[in-house]
């Protein structure tokens, strides 16, 4: 062998392995991987449902400071208004908002009435959160401001009816001109104060059901107050709110289930009458 040879052959011999782990080793590791994501998911998942809850709060308490400020500011009746949007395939599917209105018995045609404000766009929840008040009505026939309603909490059965859940998936927090907190009836209507159906309004947020869900020259994406049947219709306005996971919710099946999470899972949020801030109970 060549002083060359001999120098290559040196070198292969001083050379470090790299030949990697070993089998036994690989499994090593890939073991510790495995324990340490099975101990961090549950860990991810209690985040994450904490992150979209504190989301949702800082959420809905700037849109009631807006709808405070906005109360004083103007001198009128001024209010957040919690519904999902119209939805054909399944109310559970529907996507939640947030609307800022205000008190107009003139365009709406009621005494009670509400609309949307112009210029102050409808802001979508988190697609995890749902927001409820556990509050429904009783009858499912129209009533007008001056006529009397009867409203209950929500039992378990309310559950597994529809109308029941949109029921409680719609209503409003209102602030007097004097910034604080009020409990009154309420309906909300588009701003041309229609409630025929077959007369026309342009209302891109409250709107009857007929125009909302008309094959031609369709407008809004709410409908409005004027459909007991359907859950929607005249109420009181609310000072607390509930705060659930809305995909979580999705996934149960029976009213008992539903019931259960509500009552192990949600949670319950008063509004200062004062300030308009979040109070956790």
């Amino acid at each position: 062998m060549n002083n060359f040879s001999k120098h290559i052959d040196f070198e292969k011999r001083r050379m470090p392995d790299k030949s990697g782990l070993t089998v036994v080793e690989l499994l090593v590791v890939i073991g510790i991987i495995a324990v340490v994501v099975a101990i961090s998911l549950p860990a991810f998942n209690a985040m994450q449902k904490s992150f979209d809850s504190t989301g949702a709060e800082g959420m809905i308490s700037a849109a009631l400071s807006t709808a405070r400020t906005l109360a004083i500011s103007r001198q009128q009746y001024v209010g957040v208004r919690f519904q999902t949007s119209y939805d054909p395939a399944d109310v559970l599917d529907e996507e939640q908002y947030m609307i800022f209105i205000i008190y107009d018995a003139d365009k709406t045609d009621l005494v009670c009435g509400f609309r949307a404000i112009e210029g102050y766009k409808p802001m979508k929840l988190p697609t995890n959160v749902g927001v409820i008040d556990k509050i429904r009505r009783y009858e499912r026939i129209y009533r007008d401001c001056d006529d009397p309603f009867r409203e209950d909490s929500l039992v378990e059965t309310d559950l597994g009816d529809s109308v029941s859940i949109t029921d409680t998936s719609a209503f409003s927090i209102v602030f007097s001109p004097a910034g604080k907190l009020v409990i009154n009836k309420i309906t909300c209507r588009n701003k041309d104060g229609e409630s025929n159906p077959s007369l026309n309004s342009d209302d891109q947020v409250f709107n009857t059901y007929e125009k909302i869900t008309s094959n031609s020259n369709a407008a809004g994406m709410f409908i409005q107050d004027d459909y007991a049947n359907l859950g929607l219709s005249v109420e009181m306005s609310r000072n607390k709110l509930v705060i659930y996971n809305r995909e979580e919710f999705k996934k149960l099946t029976t009213a008992k289930q539903r019931w259960d999470y509500l009552n192990d899972n949600s949670k319950s949020v008063y509004i200062n009458p004062y300030t308009g801030g979040i109070i956790e109970k």
